[in-house]
């Protein structure tokens, strides 16, 4: 008989014996069904488990899970590992790739650089051939650099001496080009060009004692052997002018009286004049560089430079000779230009 509990107690209401009798069956009711449900639960569970076998549950028999693990041609052993652990991996070998190409690049480099270094060292004679007596002509070169030894003369440079003559032309006819030779004398170097047609005359190549100077409408230029040619683009300011006259004594020391002194620019020293008695000395310091000259180093009163200057100039006079206790009026004028 089901339970019916009692939900609606009052405040002051009497417990009766029926009530307690109806609690205390309503508990022993429970204690069976439980019972019964603990019962009816194990049997379930007891019928259950008795039907799960290894095979109804597609388990491993033991014997042949046993058989498994203890094929080592199934599994990777320590043994296995540590043999794959010690292959290559991708980055190693693509890090022994790339090293074994820039080693291959530089050894073809080293050898293409030395067959270059040897054919250049087979295409320059060992000894230069004595040919003295043979003039050359421009068709004597194809594509190629000869060296021999000519009488001066012979190679129409002129006079008794000799030269060392380096022939060039880069292609095997005038169409690539003039040929040149470069001949090497005890006058300095000289050079020429040509074609099938003959060469040219000979020119000088100029060293530093042979390259004259000269201020050309206002322009400072050299002369290259061929022609005159500007220094630079250097174009003089109109000429400036300085002048000194004073009444010079002779002492036995000498005092030096400043003309001109520039600092900070560059230009171009034009023409000195100076009086020419009695024996005037001059100083010249151009770009820190001290030259004394007396009278008997000048030719005339009047001297033509130009001298170039890039960072000052100062021209000082003095008088160098002359009765001690004589007073001379000593003159002179410098004519410049500044850049």
């Amino acid at each position: 008989m089901s339970f019916n509990g009692k939900t609606n107690w009052q405040f002051d209401e009497v417990v009766k014996e029926s009530d307690l009798n109806r609690i205390e069956q309503g508990i022993v009711d429970a204690h069976a069904e439980l019972d019964t449900t603990k019962l009816e639960t194990k049997t379930y569970t007891d019928e259950k488990v008795a039907g799960v076998t290894p095979k109804a549950i597609g388990a491993v028999n033991k014997n042949d899970f046993d058989g498994h693990v203890s094929d080592t041609g199934l599994h990777v052993t320590a043994t296995k590992q540590a043999v794959w652990d010690a292959k290559e991996t991708s980055a190693g070998a693509q890090a022994k790739v790339d090293a074994a190409l820039v080693t291959a690049k530089n050894d073809a480099t080293s050898k293409a650089n030395q067959a270059e270094m040897n054919a250049k060292n087979a295409s320059i004679p060992k000894k230069i051939p004595d040919t003295r007596d043979s003039p050359t002509h421009p068709s004597d070169y194809k594509s190629e650099v000869k060296y021999q030894f000519k009488s001066a003369s012979t190679v129409g440079i002129g006079g008794n001496g000799y030269a060392v003559i380096q022939g060039i032309k880069g292609w095997h006819d005038d169409s690539g080009g003039n040929s040149h030779e470069i001949a090497f004398t005890d006058n300095g170097i000289m050079y020429r060009k040509g074609t099938s047609a003959g060469w040219d005359a000979w020119g000088k190549i100029p060293e530093n004692s042979d390259i004259p100077v000269r201020v050309n409408n206002r322009s400072l230029e050299y002369f290259d052997g061929y022609d005159w040619r500007e220094v630079g683009g250097l174009i003089a300011k109109q000429p400036m002018y300085a002048s000194f006259s004073r009444n010079l004594d002779y002492t036995s020391s000498t005092n030096w009286y400043t003309v001109l002194d520039i600092s900070g620019k560059k230009g171009m020293l034009g023409r000195i004049g100076l009086s020419s008695s009695p024996l005037p000395g001059l100083r010249l310091t151009i770009d820190g560089i001290v030259t004394v000259l007396d009278y008997n180093s000048w030719y005339k009163p009047d001297i033509y430079m130009p001298i170039a200057f890039s960072s000052s100039l100062k021209v000082e006079i003095a008088r160098l000779g002359g009765d001690i206790g004589f007073s001379y009026t000593h003159s002179a004028f410098v004519e410049y230009s500044v850049f």
